[in-house]
């Protein structure tokens, strides 16, 4: 469960990953079909090996996708928040509105000492477990799944059920071929041996017969076995021959291991209505190289389509072993076959040895490359290259006052190749060049600055760790969670409200379950912060909690939980905010008012009426417009 947990928390929280996985293996499996109708002319051969190796790209690039470095590819089309961009912005403003600390601040020692080094590359996350002993957790809902949470659930879901029947059928057939018995007739010995060695097949094959065997096959990749219904076991040479021939054919090709990833890849990508298409054309063009192999032998095509058809009468129609063994006689298939046998100028030939390797590794390396690509929107071009190579120069020069403007235009620009150049400038001896680097690595949002802000945040500098805090946070990485709960515990006020909005930016379930502890505590300071964040990160719920901080002692407090379940339109809470209505303060009072008026419940309308004879002229106006907003007519 842990397993599939992780899977969930790893696609479901990293939509990206989950997009770009799925449209890469759409791109391959269009390429291997687009080159199977470029080859269309080759033989049957050359076209089922394109699709092997495409199926075979298909099962490694999810695990490449996660390992390796990726470069962004902008093909996707802008979205609308992308292509607003963002307000240009002084230096100063993005430090003056980064803390509270000013910036002739920032080089005040502070008397506390930030946990060593070797304390946040060590953390195991057991900090997490003591923060969030003995606090009332609100229950997982369904509400608070987000929808691509609920895609990667559904995936796990019905791909789960295709690969236990994977599983299950290939148990079945390895059960099949155990209990089965091993045909002794010496006509059957003699033929396989003749055979193997006509194929070239250098290890022994096994023949086994039984009752429940409906279709002759061809089973295993370390032991290969050759199963043969029991009734077949009589018949004649030239029938025999053709058996032998063609499951020797699949043997040789190796046909059982790639029809064994074909059906991997189809749990994998079951919701691509490419992958079966593709899956299909893979066991026809499989059918017709061996089909090809074994006119090769020598064996007349009009004898051998005489003999197909003769055996396909002797099996029944349907038969659960077609998918998952390679079977013979598929009757689905037989139309098309018995016509590619028959064709007189068509290539039959089978690829070299050399040609193999070659396809190998071409396929290898386009999957190495592709699965470094990550694909992005499609934002515009960067006006000029040489600016970015000038603000890069104009980061390495000794003026601090150039290192912050390069640092802020840079992040202003979010292009990705600044990313190494930043991370460089968080080793500067200046302050204040580590934080604009800081704001500008969370405006840009790649990965690899992940590992060197959080190694950053060994600074005794509290300016510093609050705006690497925010970095970390704009990332929205779930991994970074355990390192934000030690910040939470042990850091300056200032840091530990970073921390807070930090772990509101994540939207993680382990996040807000911090958080909601948070909103527990005694501490007003970071309350006011975990109300926000908690909304952020979950606002379903969020709710509950909202509700219970309309009581709270501090009026601050009370103010914003009214505020935002207002902002939630959360109705659940109606009778705790007309109950708020006779509050002492006017400030609550009205923030009441408008909660309500912004829900719009109808229940709210006597005690609103009964709020316009309140002492407070902001009161009244505020229910006024309250009782405007719920209209009831």
């Amino acid at each position: 469960m842990n397993f599939i947990y992780n899977l969930i928390l790893l696609y479901g929280s990293n939509s990206e990953l989950f997009l770009n996985i799925a449209i890469k293996a759409f791109v391959i499996i269009l390429t291997g079909l687009i080159l199977t109708s470029i080859f269309r002319r080759f033989s049957a051969s050359v076209k089922n090996s394109i699709l092997n190796m495409t199926f075979c790209c298909l099962t490694i690039i999810p695990l490449l996708s996660i390992i390796l470095p990726q470069k962004d590819l902008g093909i996707l089309p802008l979205s609308n928040k992308s292509a607003q961009g963002k307000g240009i912005q002084s230096i100063d403003k993005v430090i003056s509105e980064s803390s509270d600390v000013g910036i002739n601040q920032i080089n005040t020692s502070h008397d506390r000492t930030f946990p060593e080094r070797e304390e946040i590359r060590n953390n195991t996350g057991d900090s997490q477990d003591h923060l969030i002993s003995g606090s009332e957790i609100p229950e997982f809902t369904l509400k608070s799944v987000s929808f691509f949470t609920w895609t990667v659930i559904i995936w796990l879901s019905v791909g789960f059920l295709f690969f236990t029947r994977l599983v299950l059928q290939n148990l079945y057939l390895g059960f099949l071929c155990s209990k089965s018995n091993p045909v002794r007739d010496p006509g059957w010995k003699n033929d396989i041996s003749t055979y193997s060695r006509m194929l070239d097949i250098r290890y022994s094959v096994r023949i086994v017969s039984g009752k429940e065997i409906k279709v002759p096959a061809a089973y295993g990749i370390f032991r290969p076995s050759i199963m043969i219904p029991e009734r077949l076991v009589r018949i004649s040479g030239e029938k025999r021959r053709t058996i032998l021939l063609h499951e020797l054919a699949h043997i040789k090709r190796y046909d059982h291991l790639f029809n064994l990833i074909v059906q991997i890849v189809c749990v994998l990508y079951w919701y691509n209505p490419l992958t079966w298409y593709a899956a299909k054309k893979q066991r026809k063009e499989r059918e017709k190289a061996c089909d090809d192999l074994v006119i090769n032998t020598g064996v007349e095509s009009s004898e051998y389509a005489s003999q197909l058809i003769e055996i396909a009468r002797l099996i029944p129609r349907s038969n659960s072993l077609t998918k998952y063994a390679v079977t013979m006689a598929e009757k689905s298939q037989l139309k098309g076959r018995i016509s590619h046998i028959l064709q007189n100028k068509i290539p039959r030939n089978k690829i070299s040895q050399k040609t193999t390797v070659i396809c190998i590794f071409v396929f290898l390396t386009f999957s190495l490359l592709f699965a470094g690509t990550r694909i992005t929107e499609d934002r515009p071009a960067v006006e000029y290259d040489r600016e970015l190579e000038e603000l890069l120069a104009a980061l390495k020069t000794d003026h601090s006052g150039v290192k912050k403007t390069a640092a802020w235009s840079l992040g202003e620009r979010e292009d990705p190749g600044a990313v190494p150049a930043l991370i460089e400038a968080l080793n500067d001896n200046d302050p204040e060049v580590i934080v604009m680097a800081a704001w500008a690595l969370g405006e840009i949002k790649d990965k690899r600055a992940i590992k060197p802000l959080i190694k950053t945040l060994a600074s005794e500098n509290a300016f510093v760790r609050e705006m690497i805090v925010k970095a970390i946070g704009e990332h929205e990485n779930p991994g970074t969670i355990d390192i934000l709960i030690l910040i939470l515990k042990n850091d300056i006020p200032n840091v530990q409200q970073a921390a807070l909005w930090a772990l509101g930016e994540i939207k993680d379930y382990s996040a807000f379950k911090v958080i909601t502890n948070v909103l527990d505590s005694e501490n007003s300071s970071l309350k006011e912060i975990a109300i926000e964040s908690a909304v952020k990160c979950n606002p379903v719920l969020a709710v509950p909690k909202l509700i219970d901080l309309v009581s709270d002692e501090n009026r601050k407090i009370r103010s914003k939980a009214i505020y935002y379940l207002g902002e939630l339109k959360a109705e659940q809470c109606i009778e705790n905010l007309i109950t708020t209505l006779t509050d002492v303060s006017p400030q609550i009072r009205t923030c009441a008012a408008q909660a309500l008026g912004k829900i719009g419940d109808p229940a709210a309308v006597e005690p609103l009426i009964n709020t316009l004879s309140d002492k407070d002229p902001g009161v009244r106006a505020m229910a006024v417009w309250a009782l405007d907003e719920i209209n009831v007519s």
